[in-house]
């Protein structure tokens, strides 16, 4: 699974435009991750003017936009002291709200009155289930260990930048969930959402919201995206998860990211899994990418970098010759909190009328048992490691997954080490088979470039639903 923290949603909108403040371009996972939250507060931090500048006559606004110019939240808004969580052993309090690089920043305290080290985690991967207002947000995170008897105080908060783009002007609620475990890594609680009210809690409704906030022309000159696409059709038809809209956000770099807007109308925490996705007819991801957690009555937007898939498969959107993102098909299966499915089902989004392209010029290598493989093309990462490329074709009724058999690779008749995941292909399913070798590897075998390789073999597993072979078959290319 590729989660991005990864496809970060506030590094797809801002990216380079917001290069002060640490935008990184996602992989996904859905949402933007701590790091990034955290370099963004650094880089906001030095917008403040220097000696320099003020004697210059410099200010801020010349050096990166500062967040009151994107929204408009409310840096006055407070909270009351409030015990979150309370039983024998432990407290977690949030003692107060304060903003700082106009940022909130959460005050809480954690205190372990039992016998065994304690660990407190929220924001992670393995947990994140933190919320403003109506939203779902990638922040607060916190990761603290406390010893038996002690109290520790810690900070979380959220970017600013984030919520604007969400339309939020005044925090009314804030939620924050915890996963609590002791020093043998047991799980000692799962607190589940934990909520908060501020001062603004009644105050009125902000006149902004994610989709009127995604198209204000003064929001998307400063980041320098654009809006390619937006449906606000309801693309889960689901009683308890509702699919509100979607989008196709370019940003400043070309780099594109496909935006589902979800809410959860039931009374349960639930998980939202993207896996499978499908770019022009080809299947780029088999397996999991994400997985979101949605807490009762919010909602979230679930980032899905298509570069991030296309790079998943071996390389760039160009280099696989997709001219444009026309049609993205994907499996989204709904899970309860202890991860027993509720649904599964596919969701095709048609981002343009442009004609669906993708890699033309293959070497047939296999054909039988109405599956055809052909070689494509092999690529030079930027990391000095090589892709080969293969189109998989499924000509079956049955689904088949497809394997690169260990320790098969030779590359100009010498073995190779090599990382190639598993691929299961539906019916009249293509897909691209990915065999990557590092540099490392390349440089034991004396090879140094794509066109230094002459001949390909490996063997390929070929199985059913019920793990009977269908096939092994050797597979061998000759590019000279």
């Amino acid at each position: 699974m590729k989660k991005k923290m990864a496809a970060a949603l506030i590094s797809i909108f801002i990216a380079a435009s917001l290069a002060a403040c640490g935008g990184n371009s996602g992989t996904g996972s859905s949402t933007a991750n701590t790091d990034q939250i955290k370099e963004s507060e650094a880089a906001t931090e030095q917008t403040e003017p220097t000696d320099e500048q003020a004697e210059s006559g410099q200010d801020e606004s010349q050096t990166a936009p500062a967040a009151e110019e994107v929204g408009k939240l409310s840096l006055d808004t407070t909270i009351e002291e409030t015990v979150l969580f309370e039983d024998d052993n432990v407290r977690i309090t949030a003692k107060s709200l304060e903003f700082k690089y106009n940022s909130p920043y959460l005050h809480l305290e954690f205190e372990n009155n039992g016998d065994k080290a304690l660990s407190f985690v929220s924001g992670s991967l393995g947990y994140s289930g933190n919320s403003v207002n109506g939203y779902m947000v990638d922040g607060f995170y916190v990761n603290v260990n406390v010893e038996p008897g002690k109290t520790a105080p810690e900070e979380a908060y959220v970017s600013s930048d984030l919520l604007s783009i969400l339309g939020i002007e005044k925090i009314k609620e804030i939620g924050i969930g915890f996963e609590i475990k002791d020093s043998d890594y047991n799980e000692y609680a799962h607190t589940g959402p934990l909520y908060i009210t501020t001062s603004d809690a009644d105050g009125a409704e902000d006149s902004e919201t994610y989709l009127k906030s995604i198209q204000n022309k003064r929001i998307t000159d400063l980041y320098g995206y654009t809006v390619n696409y937006l449906d606000e059709n309801d693309f889960l038809q689901n009683e308890k998860l509702k699919g509100v809209s979607s989008c196709l956000i370019t940003n400043k770099d070309g780099e594109q990211s496909l935006f589902l807007e979800v809410e959860n109308v039931s009374d349960k925490v639930l998980n939202l899994r993207v896996s499978d996705i499908i770019v022009n007819g080809v299947q780029l991801v088999s397996g999991s990418w994400t997985s979101e957690t949605i807490n009762p009555g919010k909602k979230r937007l679930v980032s899905i970098s298509l570069d991030d898939a296309a790079s998943h498969a071996g390389g760039t959107k160009e280099e696989l010759g997709i001219t444009e993102y026309s049609t993205v098909k994907m499996s989204l299966d709904c899970l309860d909190d202890n991860m027993n499915n509720i649904f599964e089902q596919e969701a095709t989004f048609t981002l343009n009328n442009s004609k669906e392209s993708f890699m033309t010029g293959q070497t047939e290598v296999y054909n039988n048992n109405d599956v055809k493989i052909s070689y494509a093309k092999t690529l030079k990462d930027k990391h000095g490691g090589i892709h080969m490329l293969f189109l998989i074709e499924n000509n079956s009724s049955k689904d088949i997954t497809f394997d690169v058999d260990y320790d098969t690779l030779s590359l100009n008749g010498t073995m190779t080490d090599f990382i190639s995941y598993s691929k299961t292909l539906s019916p009249e399913m293509k897909s691209v088979l990915n065999i990557e070798v590092s540099k490392y590897d390349l440089e034991d075998v004396k090879i140094s470039s794509p066109e230094e390789i002459s001949d390909i073999e490996f063997k390929l597993e070929m199985r059913d639903s019920d793990y009977n072979d269908i096939d092994n078959p050797t597979i061998q290319v000759t590019t000279k």
